[in-house]
C-alpha cells in the first residue's frame, strides 16, 4: 500500500470507484480462495466472484448486498453479481441486484472509517455466517439457470446486523488481482491531491512468511472466442449472393418480357425494326448475365460451406456464453445438413437459440426476429423446392416450363438469400451483446495497435479495376445498342447483327479506342487512390484486368468471345497495360503542375 492506505480505499469504494470495491471485497473473501474483479458502466456496477470452486451463490450476494447498503454509493443503482469456477469461460451463476438508497442511520454510519485505525474493518463481512456455512461449491454440477431472467430479481435490502467480532485476516498475497475498471474514469469523484495508482497497487501487503496460493487467473484461457473475421466473410459473401440474385431477377424479367412484348403485339408482322432492337437488348443481357449464371453456382456452394462452418462456431461460442447450451456445435451443423431430419432441425436449433435469448431482457426483439424469420425460411425452402420439383417433372414430360416460371423461381431464391441474410446478422449481433455484456468487462483492455502504413494499397487497385470494367461494360452496351440501330435501319434480319458487327473493322476499332480510354481511367483513378507510388498501383491494375481477360477467352463462360477476330481479341489484350500506364502517368503529370 504504497500510495494508497486502506483509509484512502475506503473512500475511493465510498465514491464507486470499481477497483476499490472489488479489493475491500477480495480482502474479505481471500481466506477462500475467492478474488474479486469489477467494472462499471454508469450506473451499474458488475462483480465477477472467481475460485478454484465456484462461490456459493445465496452467500455473495448477502455478501455483497450488506456491503454495498454500508458504501451506500448515490451513483450506484445496480450491482450485477456473477460467479465463476478459476479459469473457466461460462458463468456458473448471475444475479442481479437492485440497491435501494438508504438513509444515513448511527449503526450504519460509515463515519467510524474516516479514522484511520478503525478503517482496518471489513466493510464486507461475514459475522452472521455460520463457520460450517458453506461458502463454495462443488465444481460439479454447475447451478443452471436457464429459465431465470437476472433482470427480473430484485433483492430488497438485508436487515442490518450488530457488528461481531472476526477471526477473518487482513493481511492477503500481493498476487491478488485488481479490478479492471479505470480510476481515471471521470464519474468518480476523487478527493483533490489524490494520486492515480497503479492497480496493482490497490493489493495489500503480504507477510514475507506467508505461503499463499496464486489467485490470479489466466486471463488468456477466459476469452470466448467469437467467430469475427468468418461472421464478416460470410455477411459479404451473401451481399454478394443477394446482388447477383437481383441480376438474375433482372435478367429472367427482361426474357419473359420480352417474348409477351414480342408475341403479344406481333411485332415480326407489324414492326421488324423496333423487332430486331428487342432482340439485339435480349442478346447483350445474354451476353452479360451468362456468366453470372456459372458465378452464381460458386458462389451458392462457397455460402452453403461458410454457412455450415459459422453454425459451428457460432454454437461453440454460445456454449462458451451459457455454459449449458443444449445444442453441440456439429449437432448443429447435423440438423442443418442430414435429409429429412433438417426438416425439423432447423427450426428447433434456431428456436432454442431464441429461447435462450430470451433470458437476457435487453434481446427480447431478436429473439422474437429470430422466430418469424425461421417461420419465413421455411416457407420459402418449401417454395423453392416446389418450383424445383416442378421443373424436373416438367422437362422430365418433355416440356419446358413457362419463362415467367424463372422469374418467380428466381423471385423465391432471392427471398430465401434475402431471409438467411438477415438471420445471420440478427444471430451475431445477439451473440456479440451477450458477449459484451458477460465477458469482455472482465477481460483486460485489448493493446493499442498502431496502424501500420502500407506502401502498397490492394483497396486502391480493386477500386480502379472495377471503375474500369464498369465504364468498359458500359461503353460496349451504347456500341452494341448504336450498332443495332444502324443495322435495323438497313432491315438486317437479328441473327446476323452480331457477325456484321464483329466483320466490321471501323466498328471494332471504335470499340478498341473506347476501351483503351476505360482502361486509362481505371489508371487514373487507381494512382489517385494509392497512397504512394501510383503507377506501380496502375501496373498492378492493368496486370489484374488482363488477367481477368485471358481467363475469360480460355474458359466458355462467354461463347460470343470466342467468334471475335484474332486480332481485335490480341489487340485488346496487349494494349490494357499500356492504358492503365498512360492513365496512372497523366495523374503523376498533372500532380505536378
Amino acid at each position: 500500500m504504497a500510495q494508497h492506505s486502506q483509509h484512502e480505499i475506503v473512500k475511493l469504494a465510498k465514491q464507486g470507484d470499481p477497483r476499490a470495491i472489488a479489493y475491500l471485497i477480495t480482502r474479505t473473501l481471500g481466506k477462500y480462495g475467492i478474488t474479486a474483479r469489477a467494472s462499471r458502466q454508469g450506473h451499474c456496477l458488475k462483480l465477477l466472484l472467481e475460485a478454484e470452486r465456484v462461490p456459493h451463490q445465496s452467500t455473495m450476494v448477502k455478501l455483497v448486498t450488506q456491503g454495498m447498503q454500508k458504501l451506500n454509493v448515490a451513483t450506484i443503482e445496480t450491482v450485477k453479481l456473477y460467479g465463476r469456477q478459476t479459469g473457466q469461460t461460462a458463468l456458473a451463476w448471475r444475479q442481479v441486484i437492485e440497491l435501494i438508497p438508504q438513509e444515513p442511520e448511527p449503526y450504519l454510519s460509515l463515519a467510524k472509517y474516516d479514522d484511520e485505525d478503525a478503517s482496518e474493518t471489513p466493510i464486507f463481512r461475514l459475522d452472521d455466517l455460520d463457520p460450517h456455512a458453506m461458502i463454495l461449491l462443488p465444481v460439479e454440477p454447475t447451478v443452471r439457470l436457464d429459465d431465470l431472467d437476472p433482470d427480473a430479481m430484485i433483492l430488497l435490502p438485508v436487515e442490518p446486523t450488530t457488528d461481531l467480532p472476526t477471526d477473518l485476516p487482513t493481511d492477503l498475497p500481493t498476487n491478488l488481482p485488481t479490478a479492471l475498471a479505470d480510476l481515471s474514469d471521470p464519474s468518480v469523484d476523487r478527493p483533490p491531491g489524490l494520486p492515480i495508482a497503479d492497480p496493482s497497487a490497490l493489493a495489500p501487503t503480504a507477510p514475507a512468511s506467508a505461503a499463499a496460493p496464486d489467485f490470479q487467473p489466466e486471463l488468456g484461457q477466459t476469452q470466448v472466442n467469437l467467430p469475427r473475421h468468418l461472421t464478416q466473410l460470410l455477411l459479404s459473401l451473401l451481399w454478394v449472393r443477394l446482388i447477383v440474385d437481383t441480376l438474375r431477377v433482372i435478367y429472367s424479367l427482361l426474357g419473359a418480357g420480352s417474348v409477351s412484348l414480342y408475341t403479344g403485339l406481333d411485332l415480326g408482322n407489324t414492326n421488324q425494326p423496333f423487332a430486331s432492337l428487342l432482340s439485339v437488348v435480349v442478346s447483350i443481357a445474354d451476353f452479360i448475365f451468362t456468366p453470372l449464371d456459372q458465378l452464381g453456382i460458386w458462389i451458392n456452394l462457397w455460402v452453403v460451406g461458410l454457412s455450415l462452418l459459422w453454425l459451428y462456431r457460432i454454437h461453440a461460442s454460445l456454449r462458451d456464453l451459457f455454459g449449458s447450451y443444449p445444442i453441440s456445435p456439429m449437432a448443429a451443423v447435423m440438423r442443418f445438413v442430414l435429409p429429412i431430419y433438417n426438416l425439423w432441425g432447423i427450426g428447433r436449433t434456431l428456436f432454442t437459440l431464441a429461447r435462450h435469448l430470451t433470458l437476457e431482457a435487453h434481446l427480447n426483439r431478436a429473439s422474437q426476429l429470430i422466430r418469424r424469420l425461421t417461420g419465413w425460411l421455411y416457407l420459402f425452402i418449401f417454395v423453392a423446392a416446389g418450383l424445383q420439383g416442378f421443373y424436373f417433372w416438367r422437362v422430365a414430360s418433355g416440356v419446358l416450363p413457362s419463362l415467367w416460371f424463372y422469374v418467380a423461381r428466381d423471385s423465391v431464391l432471392w427471398l430465401l438469400s434475402l431471409v438467411w441474410l438477415r438471420l445471420v446478422r440478427v444471430i451475431w449481433r445477439a451473440v456479440r451483446r451477450i458477449y459484451q455484456e458477460r465477458i469482455a468487462p472482465f477481460l483486460p483492455p485489448p493493446p493499442v495497435r498502431t496502424a501500420r502504413s502500407s506502401p502498397f494499397s490492394i483497396r486502391a487497385v480493386l477500386l480502379g479495376a472495377g471503375a474500369g470494367l464498369i465504364s468498359l461494360a458500359l461503353l460496349n452496351c451504347l456500341l452494341g445498342l448504336l450498332a443495332a440501330f444502324i443495322f435495323t435501319a438497313n432491315n438486317l434480319p437479328p441473327e446476323a447483327i452480331l457477325p456484321t458487327f464483329y466483320d466490321s473493322e471501323s466498328l471494332l476499332t471504335l470499340v478498341l479506342v473506347g476501351s483503351f480510354f476505360c482502361i486509362g481511367l481505371g489508371g487514373f483513378l487507381t494512382a489517385a487512390l494509392a497512397p504512394v507510388a501510383g503507377l506501380l498501383h496502375a501496373l498492378a491494375m492493368g496486370v489484374l484486368i488482363t488477367l481477368i481477360g485471358i481467363a475469360l477467352q480460355r474458359i466458355a463462360l462467354l461463347p460470343a468471345v470466342e467468334e471475335m477476330p484474332f486480332w481485335f481479341q490480341t489487340a485488346s489484350t496487349g494494349l490494357i497495360i499500356p492504358a492503365a500506364l498512360l492513365g496512372g502517368g497523366l495523374h503523376q503529370w498533372l500532380r505536378t503542375l
